[in-house]
């Protein structure tokens, strides 16, 4: 990621153009995703002209703080008119960091889905457990207690609107027990990813988030005897002893998306 959010503000966009300027080959199946300031530091704007005025443009925008639907609109008229007639659709994942970022979630992904013609969609919400915590005067703790309900309440919202939830950081980069600890309570609660801060967290987060191969052969024998019971035209059906619905089926596909999603490969189970 590069990181435009810093205290070094121009040394920064000229990091970020010089990435963005090596195109597509540099991150070849991988998504790049630039972070900008907040709308409400006034430095978005600098930041947004430099991303979008590269030749080569990320495939995804990180806005942190998010609390009004207006910063919303704001991002949304400066890449619509930056980008004019280029077809080009960023993705936009709206970081969610303070109190009154997550009473009003529910009004900002429904202000977010009205726009549906935009080339900025949006696609995923991002819990920041530092800044929130902060927010609500709580003390940080590694049970991670004091943000339980926000993280719920987040994964739901994201659901709800049927775009990504991405889990708070580990900042204990020489705790890898916390580390895969908190990765496996953020996929039982339905997060579909992590944040990482260092490339020691990246492999331990990839693996608590993937399906095993147990677990991905099951879901593709499933979702594969599902499309036969359909194409006979039956609903419930039993599988290897259990009685299997369309939410069973939806927990597999999901299983078998999560595979595609983060090994990059197509499925041969839908």
């Amino acid at each position: 990621r590069a990181d435009v959010e810093s205290l070094f503000q121009q040394e920064a966009r000229e990091t970020v153009s010089r990435v963005l300027g090596k195109g597509d080959g540099l991150h070849g199946r991988r998504d790049l995703a630039v972070r900008v300031n907040a709308v409400s530091t006034g430095l978005a704007a600098d930041d947004l002209q430099c991303i979008l005025g590269s030749s080569h443009l990320p495939s995804t925008l990180l806005l942190p703080k998010v609390e009004e639907a207006s910063q919303l609109d704001y991002v949304k008229d400066q890449v619509e008119c930056a980008l004019g007639k280029r077809q080009h659709r960023l993705e936009l994942i709206v970081c969610i960091e303070t109190a009154l970022g997550l009473l009003n979630c529910r009004h900002l992904l429904e202000h977010a889905s009205t726009a549906s013609q935009s080339p900025l969609q949006l696609a995923g919400l991002l819990f920041g457990s530092d800044d929130f915590t902060a927010s609500i005067g709580a003390r940080r703790t590694a049970e991670a207690t004091e943000v339980l309900m926000a993280r719920q309440q987040l994964v739901v919202l994201a659901k709800a609107f049927g775009i990504q939830a991405i889990d708070m950081v580990t900042i204990d980069l020489k705790n890898e027990d916390l580390l895969r600890r908190q990765c496996a309570e953020g996929a039982a609660m339905g997060f579909t990813g992590k944040q990482v801060i260092h490339p020691s967290q990246v492999g331990p987060t990839q693996e608590a988030f993937a399906p095993t191969p147990a677990q991905l052969e099951r879901a593709r024998r499933l979702v594969q005897e599902f499309h036969q019971h359909q194409q006979q035209g039956k609903g419930a059906f039993v599988f290897e002893g259990s009685m299997i619905d369309m939410p069973s089926v939806r927990q597999a596909l999901n299983v078998v998306e999560a595979d595609e999603a983060i090994r990059g490969k197509p499925s041969s189970g839908q």
